[in-house]
């Protein structure tokens, strides 16, 4: 995009959010790479959407839907909001509780309480798992899976998966995909870094 726009995305920093013009359109620029690569979110009015589409598509820039962004996003580690957190998920059950800050403010009592939950990286062999598949270890449902995909990047399948706090240091899972369980091997995450 960079001979396309007049703002220096070279420059750019991670994380950050800036405005320009990109091919005759005001946008903002967002530097933040939510599918795990070093990339950029550009943010445009709603009516002039389509016709930034195209003028993108006409330069040869490849489409990728949703699908795509969430096996990159399940693939970096990335949350998202309502499988990995929310209003009803510990923000402790997470891998970003460094972001719940160390200081007084309002509700800081309940975060002091233990997570009963804690999110999990799981690799299966070769059946792909999808959210609210249950998780077990013996006969006991210790879990769901929040997330889960084949992943092209590493071939084989992967998953986030909240389960009971006491379970999720154990290292072998089973998760029921139709009726039958199958293997899962606990995992660190992110499941690939760049």
């Amino acid at each position: 995009m960079d001979p396309h726009t007049d703002a220096d995305l070279i420059a750019a920093k991670r994380n950050s959010f800036f405005a320009g013009r990109l091919l005759d359109h005001d946008v903002f620029f967002a530097r933040t790479g939510y599918t795990g690569e070093d990339g950029f979110e550009v943010f445009v009015k709603a009516d002039e959407g389509e016709a930034l589409w195209d003028a993108l598509v006409t330069l040869g820039i490849t489409p990728a839907g949703l699908g795509a962004r969430d096996t990159l996003r399940l693939e970096a580690g990335f949350p998202l909001y309502g499988h990995e957190f929310g209003d009803n998920i510990h923000p402790l059950s997470s891998t970003y509780s460094w972001v719940v800050k160390d200081k007084p403010y309002l509700g800081r009592a309940k975060m002091d309480e233990a997570p009963r939950q804690k999110l999990i990286g799981l690799k299966l062999d070769k059946i792909p798992v999808r959210e609210g598949y249950l998780v077990y270890q013996g006969a006991e449902n210790v879990g769901q899976v929040t997330s889960g995909s084949t992943s092209p990047t590493l071939g084989h399948p992967i998953a986030m998966a909240l389960v009971d706090a006491n379970a999720a240091d154990s290292e072998q899972f089973e998760v029921e995909v139709r009726g039958k369980r199958h293997p899962a091997e606990r995992v660190e995450i992110p499941f690939y870094k760049k």
